[in-house]
């Protein structure tokens, strides 16, 4: 019997498409194991060089098979997993010496971040100054700075899984000044608190990432985000918001406070959200709550949704 490979690769892409799935339904494996699963990615790699390897021998369909299930099983997880970032794929170590970096602010501060393979926690002090610690390999990441910036990147740039070392950062800007900047994370954690502060325009991209954007206690705040294959929870400011979001392939989970009125566009492509049942009112594609008109502080938020999930208010809060 003859089997086009064609069709092969597609029926084993579509066993382990649903396999994982089914697996943690029914208890077989927990979450954390099927994210876990994540790991494998450089299967592809080796799939592909075994096809070319043996692409004319009797097991040319091998590179294929390979390629086609671990692309099946990563599928799989998003599905199983809720939209789990790569982050956890991240591998390496931090086992370099400790930097540790502070600075005096004069004014306002401009961030700048860019973290790939690794951990960040930005939080809030009070104070005049700004410091960094950061654990890394054997290559030195950048912390570079002016009266009024400060930017933070990883040693390396480009493609994350599999890099040398993995960094831990912790970095506390002061509360006095207004802060404002841009912030991208590729395969990495971060978790910013920011509203113990004056805040103005807030630049993020999550990129196979997770982590938490805490704003909450700040009078007013701007946010430009784009959410690609991550998992993030926003806790909104407590006075005056305005946000445009684009998450594709992603999880968003959005905490407001009760007596923040809402108004949030929603724009979506094979997307769900839970609007309706945490009690706001549809009108085309914006979603309202009652009590918008009465509110003092408001949050206006338009969100582009493709094949994501957008969770207001969830039961275990925005972590």
């Amino acid at each position: 019997m003859n089997v086009r490979r064609g069709f092969l690769n597609w029926g084993i892409f579509l066993v382990c498409l649903g396999a994982v799935p089914l697996a943690v339904q029914l208890n077989v494996i927990d979450r954390e194991v099927a994210t876990s699963l994540l790991r494998l990615w450089p299967l592809i790699l080796i799939g592909i060089g075994l096809g070319i390897m043996l692409r004319f021998s009797r097991a040319a369909a091998l590179g294929g098979i390979v390629v086609a299930a671990t692309f099946g099983i990563l599928i799989g997880v998003f599905f199983a997993a809720g939209f789990p970032s790569f982050s956890g794929a991240c591998t390496g170590d931090s086992n370099g010496t400790p930097i540790t970096r502070t600075g005096a602010v004069t004014g306002s501060l401009e961030l700048n971040v860019e973290l790939m393979c690794g951990e960040m926690t930005v939080g809030r002090a009070p104070g005049g100054t700004w410091s960094v610690d950061v654990s890394a390999g054997d290559e030195t990441p950048l912390i570079a700075s002016s009266l009024n910036q400060l930017i933070l990147a990883s040693a390396k740039q480009g493609f994350p899984f599999g890099a040398d070392q993995r960094e831990i950062w912790h970095v506390t800007m002061p509360t006095e000044s207004s802060l404002s900047g841009s912030i991208t994370v590729n395969a990495a954690k971060i978790v910013a608190t920011l509203g113990q502060g004056p805040l103005g325009a807030i630049n993020v991209t999550y990129n196979a990432a997770d982590g938490r954007l805490d704003l909450a206690g700040a009078s007013s705040a701007t946010l430009n985000g784009t959410l690609n294959a991550s998992t993030i929870g926003l806790i909104l400011p407590s006075g005056s918001f305005n946000a445009n979001i684009t998450i594709n392939a992603s999880t968003l989970n959005v905490c407001s406070a009760a007596d923040t009125g809402l108004r949030i566009t929603y724009d979506d492509t094979l997307s769900s959200q839970n609007f309706a049942s945490m009690g706001l009112t549809q009108s085309g594609k914006t979603w309202q709550s009652a009590n918008y008109s009465t509110a003092t502080a408001h949050a206006e938020i338009h969100i582009s949704a493709n094949v994501s999930t957008t969770n207001l208010n969830p039961a275990g809060g925005c972590q």
